[in-house]
């Protein structure tokens, strides 16, 4: 049985991350993507064939919830090894989220749900075969801590159309500056975003009313 995969042509990029950056698109992030106060240590996390795997179990939860659901995009936590698939009915009327734990937990720990307000209502483009994946997520942190070094792996979201699969990448440099990139789901080819590494805007916290 094949997944599918598809996401919208335009989204705010980074809503939970706090971070802006300029020509980076089609990307949704949820608030339990990142967590600045984990110290980066490296978990275990799955590789490709795991990940496809981990999206059939997925999906059949899915189906409890609609009799064709389509997945549109997977999103990781590199801190905690936690693993987001987001999928919505064949209409994209709604989205539905089964979330994994981290592959060091409980195979029957999944946690499913269906979101109040979600982007990826309403895109009903032809989706993504997860199973051409060829770069998991254990895969998808090499070229980006190739290419910085220093820099604590952050988030990383797969998107895509079809047989062509892009993980979006992000992480946090030592001065706290966010740098992103893409890494070819099928090479590994990393292409470092041409938007030079941002400090995410702070956020203003309303004081209670009296």
């Amino acid at each position: 049985m094949k997944v599918l995969l598809e996401v919208p042509v335009v989204f705010v990029v980074a809503i939970a991350l706090g971070i802006v950056f300029a020509g980076v698109s089609f990307l949704v992030m949820r608030p339990a993507l990142v967590d600045d106060n984990v110290r980066w240590v490296a978990p275990k996390l799955v590789g490709a064939d795991a990940l496809a795997r981990l999206g059939e179990k997925a999906n059949h939860l899915a189906l409890e919830t609609t009799s064709e659901p389509i997945l549109r995009q997977v999103d990781v936590n590199p801190a905690r090894g936690k693993v987001f698939f987001h999928f919505t009915d064949a209409q994209a009327t709604f989205e539905i989220q089964a979330s994994f734990p981290s592959p060091s937990g409980r195979s029957d720990n999944w946690q499913v749900s269906r979101p109040d307000v979600s982007m990826l209502v309403g895109d009903v483009r032809p989706g993504l075969e997860l199973q051409a994946l060829g770069v998991g997520p254990a895969d998808a942190l090499g070229p980006m801590t190739s290419h910085w070094p220093d820099c604590a792996p952050r988030a990383l979201t797969l998107v895509g159309q079809h047989d062509t699969l892009t993980w979006q990448t992000f992480c946090t440099l030592p001065d706290g500056r966010v740098a992103s990139g893409t890494i070819n789901g099928q090479t590994g080819a990393f292409q470092p975003s041409p938007a030079p590494p941002a400090l995410p805007p702070s956020v203003t916290t309303a004081a209670p009313s009296r």
